[in-house]
């Protein structure tokens, strides 16, 4: 009798430790995703800052670019106006 009931009590401490192993490997792995998640959100925010500053510069780049050469386009423009003023007072 007592070694059935020493059995019994091994076996009932043996399935509670299993159950702990099974609930902490459940613990684990939801940490796991829990922190993946986190990772990839996390990876997502930066990508879209990048994106944003990315686009920030070619814009401001684009609009340096284009004061340029609308700078130089008047300067064509002058010059050629001028250069008609001349061949006018030569004429």
């Amino acid at each position: 009798m007592i070694n059935t009931n020493a059995y019994h009590v091994t076996l009932c401490v043996q399935r509670q430790q299993e159950e702990l192993r099974r609930l902490e490997e459940e613990r684990e792995a939801e940490e796991k995703r829990r922190r993946q998640i986190e990772s990839k959100q996390l990876y997502e925010t930066n990508l879209r800052l990048k994106m944003k500053k990315k686009a920030r510069e070619e814009q401001e780049q684009l609009a340096f670019d284009m004061k340029v050469l609308e700078t130089l386009l008047q300067e064509t423009a002058n010059e050629a106006a001028e250069m008609a003023q001349r061949k006018v007072r030569l004429i």
